[in-house]
């Protein structure tokens, strides 16, 4: 949250500090020149505001990572656990690449919904900061840019719906080619003993 803030926050000051920067340093430089104080204090403003940016950044990350790796520990963990609390029948009744697959992949899954959520909360932050400083400088620009958001709302909505079928039929075959490699690793001296190579390739 801190670091999508920070991020957000010097996102929208860079802006500001870039505008107030060349009306006061870099245009009066070319018309009747500046004292070098001025252009040093331009530069240690934009300077700031990009080491503060860049540590917003690399907050946010860092926690979104260590968020992602607890959850994927914490959730692989249940899985297993509910694993062996299951009947033996049950294993027996399930190839063990799908259960390997659901181990695995679906915890990625799970976790991949983590990911974007502090970039998503960044982009929130920017958009409301990005928004109270254009109707501070222009409320027209600010409704213009306003109406844009519900047209990206309804193109996400749509990309989503396009998306989840395809993913679900990729996450099947993933659990489909995981069992049948795992079938045939642990099963490959049977297969050599009956000469069913071929037939293995194949599948």
């Amino acid at each position: 949250m801190t670091g999508a803030t920070v991020y957000a926050g010097m996102t929208v000051a860079s802006t500001i500090v870039l505008g107030r920067v060349t009306d006061r340093v870099i245009v009066p430089a070319f018309n009747q020149g500046v004292t070098a104080g001025t252009v040093l204090w331009g530069s240690v403003a934009i300077l700031a505001v990009g080491v503060i940016k860049a540590g917003g950044i690399i907050t946010r990350r860092y926690f979104a990572g260590m968020t992602g790796s607890r959850m994927r520990a914490t959730l692989t963990n249940r899985v297993v656990d509910r694993y062996q609390r299951l009947s033996l029948a049950y294993h027996r009744s399930r190839p063990t690449g799908e259960l390997m697959a659901h181990a695995e992949a679906d915890v990625t899954a799970a976790i991949e919904v983590i990911h974007p959520l502090p970039w998503s909360l960044a982009v929130i932050l920017l958009v409301l900061f990005a928004t109270i400083a254009l109707v501070l400088t222009d409320p027209f620009l600010a409704l213009i840019g306003v109406t844009v958001l519900p047209g990206l709302a309804v193109v996400n909505r749509y990309y989503t719906r396009k998306v989840e079928e395809p993913a679900t039929r990729a996450q099947e075959r993933i659990g489909n080619v995981s069992s049948v490699a795992h079938e045939s690793i642990d099963g490959a001296l049977m297969v050599k003993t009956l000469g069913r190579e071929r037939a293995e390739v194949a599948r």
